[in-house]
């Protein structure tokens, strides 16, 4: 292939870059961090980074202290090629 080929090649698949689009996962295990994407995508710490605290701990008034986000919805931001993820919050119940 040569070089005219390969820039036009390369600027076709620039053209309709893919939607940029958050998507939602379920906290299902803390501290070893795992959300749940759909019926069979877990991702780990590895492939998420978060903006914030996702290891919260609550106190309720029995001394109990339990992961504050377990089981909870979050919103998770894709980059690198859909490959990793950025937890930007929490939806609210």
């Amino acid at each position: 292939m040569d070089d005219i080929t390969r820039l036009a090649l390369w600027m076709k698949d620039n053209e309709n870059p893919s939607p940029y689009s958050p998507i939602m996962g379920t906290v299902i295990s803390l501290p070893n961090l795992r959300i749940q994407v759909g019926t069979k995508a877990i991702l780990d710490s590895k492939e998420v980074k978060t903006t914030f605290d996702i290891y919260k701990k609550v106190t309720h008034n029995s001394g109990v202290a339990e992961y504050a986000y377990l089981n909870k919805t979050v919103v998770l931001l894709p980059y690198s090629k859909d490959q990793k993820f950025i937890a930007i919050g929490v939806l609210q119940e």
